[in-house]
C-alpha cells in the first residue's frame, strides 16, 4: 500500500535539510525521506497508509506538515496560499513544495507559478523528475528542451543539478533560506531547476531573509 521512494531519497532529504524547523512542507506522496527528517515517527506513515486516521492526526505547529496530497498537482495551490498567507500574517517562513513531473502538465502547475511569481510568494517548488509520469514519458509531456525551459515563463531562471547528491541538494535549497546577520531582502526573480530527476522553482516575499533564487535538477 506504499508508493515507493526508492531512486528519490536524496532529493526528498536535501531538499527538507536546507528548512528551518518552522517553515512548511507541502508534500506529495513519496517524500518519506522529508517526512522523517521532519521528525514524524515511521509508526505514524504507516497508519496512514493502512487507513489508520491517526496517521493523519499531525500536530501542525510540531512538524509544520501539510496533509499527503494523492491527486496529481493538486498540493500546488494550497502551497502557494500558505505562503500568501505567511507574508501577509507578516512571517518569514519558506513553504517547500514537492512534486513530481507528471504534475508539470497539470492546470494547477501553471496557475500556482503563476501567482507565485507575479505575487513573490516564499514558495519553493520541488519538481521530482522521474522521465516517466505513470507510462508517459518525458517526452510526450512537454515540447521544451528541459523543464526548466518552462521556468521563462514565470520569470524565473534554470539551473540543474544532480538530484540523487544529497549535499547538492542541500546546498540548492539552502540558498533559499535565511542568511544570519543580514537585513537585506530579495524580491527578484525565482529560478526554476531541472534535469534528470528533479526540478525546483523559487519565487521569494520581500522579507528580513536574504533570499537567493535557486534551482535543484536531478
Amino acid at each position: 500500500p506504499y508508493p515507493p521512494a526508492v531512486g528519490q531519497e536524496a532529493n526528498s532529504v536535501g531538499g527538507a535539510m536546507a528548512l528551518r524547523e518552522d517553515d512548511w512542507i507541502v508534500h506529495a506522496y513519496r517524500e518519506l525521506g522529508a517526512l522523517l527528517v521532519r521528525g514524524l515517527p515511521i509508526a505514524t506513515h504507516f497508519q496512514y497508509w493502512y487507513g489508520v486516521e491517526d496517521g493523519s492526526r499531525l500536530d501542525v505547529e510540531r512538524y509544520h506538515l501539510a496533509p499527503v496530497s494523492i491527486p496529481i498537482g493538486s498540493q500546488l495551490p494550497h502551497a502557494v496560499g500558505l505562503a500568501f498567507a505567511e507574508r501577509h500574517l507578516g512571517r518569514d517562513r519558506v513553504v517547500l513544495c514537492y512534486c513530481g513531473d507528471g504534475a508539470t502538465t497539470q492546470g494547477d502547475f501553471h496557475e500556482s507559478l503563476t501567482f507565485a511569481g507575479v505575487w513573490k510568494t516564499p514558495t519553493v517548488f520541488y519538481v521530482q523528475n522521474n522521465q516517466y509520469a505513470l507510462s508517459t514519458p518525458r517526452a510526450a509531456q512537454c515540447a521544451a528542451p528541459s523543464l526548466a525551459a518552462k521556468a521563462d515563463g514565470y520569470g524565473f531562471a534554470g539551473v540543474q543539478v544532480d538530484g540523487n547528491d544529497v549535499t547538492a541538494a542541500d546546498v540548492v535549497s539552502s540558498s533559499a533560506g535565511p542568511v544570519p546577520g543580514t537585513g537585506f531582502s530579495f524580491a527578484g526573480p525565482a529560478k526554476l531547476y531541472d534535469g534528470d530527476g528533479v526540478l525546483i522553482a523559487v519565487a521569494r516575499a520581500d522579507a528580513a531573509r536574504l533570499l537567493h533564487p535557486t534551482i535543484v535538477l536531478v
